[in-house]
């Protein structure tokens, strides 16, 4: 450890912490410090970044509710990506062959929901986008929130997202389908609480609570 990046910190120990210290730090073959350090880091982890910076030139950042853990947890950038492109064999073979390609993380069969999100700056969130995904026991997207929407809106609704001009009736006629949408895109009201803690452990954040009022995350 660098002295001069380092903070000091006098701690009172309890009788007999000292030595069960001591011990612990000769039986991993470490100084007392580095062995305290070391448990310190485990139990209060720096929070990992958030944001990558996107082709677009906008902070993009992801997060996964994992249900077994209660929580939300961040996936590396290229991962998502991955994901979305649903070639997953291909993600799986080209990840054994190169290091430098992260591993499939096997996502739980069941309901999956994801959160992303976009900034201009690594300290605040502008947008929140809700995805949703229902997986198979092998990793098989087998429902979408598309699927509460007709074979017809559907397509008019994948025109619309990608048309450069709309008028009056077809900015009406997204907002409806979107509004058909929203209810099961959200992640469950009893994530939130964990999801805005999340953000705000990594980022400031100063209009996190109006910005998930104003999309329905919060009542």
């Amino acid at each position: 450890m660098n002295r001069r990046n380092s903070e000091q910190f006098q701690l009172r120990m309890p009788d007999g912490m000292r030595e069960r210290i001591r011990t612990a730090a000769e039986s991993n073959d470490r100084s007392m410090n580095a062995e305290i350090v070391a448990t310190l880091e485990e139990k209060y982890p720096a929070p990992s970044p958030l944001y990558v910076r996107d082709v677009t030139g906008l902070y993009m950042g992801v997060l996964h509710w994992s249900e077994d853990q209660g929580d939300w947890t961040s996936l590396d950038w290229d991962v998502w990506t991955r994901f979305r492109s649903k070639d997953w064999d291909v993600w799986i073979q080209d990840s054994a062959l190169d290091p430098a390609i992260p591993a499939y993380p096997g996502f739980p069969e069941g309901k999956n929901y994801f959160v992303v999100l976009v900034s201009d700056t690594e300290d605040d969130v502008k947008n929140l986008i809700p995805h949703y995904y229902e997986l198979d026991s092998h990793g098989n997207v087998v429902g979408t929130v598309f699927d509460v929407l007709t074979e017809e809106e559907r397509e008019a609704f994948k025109r619309m997202m990608v048309a450069s001009t709309s008028t009056p009736a077809e900015d009406r006629y997204y907002s409806e389908l979107c509004g058909k949408m929203n209810p099961h895109l959200r992640p469950p009201a009893y994530t939130i609480p964990s999801l805005r803690d999340k953000i705000k452990r990594s980022c400031r954040a100063p209009n996190l609570d109006k910005l998930l009022k104003e999309r329905e995350y919060l009542s």
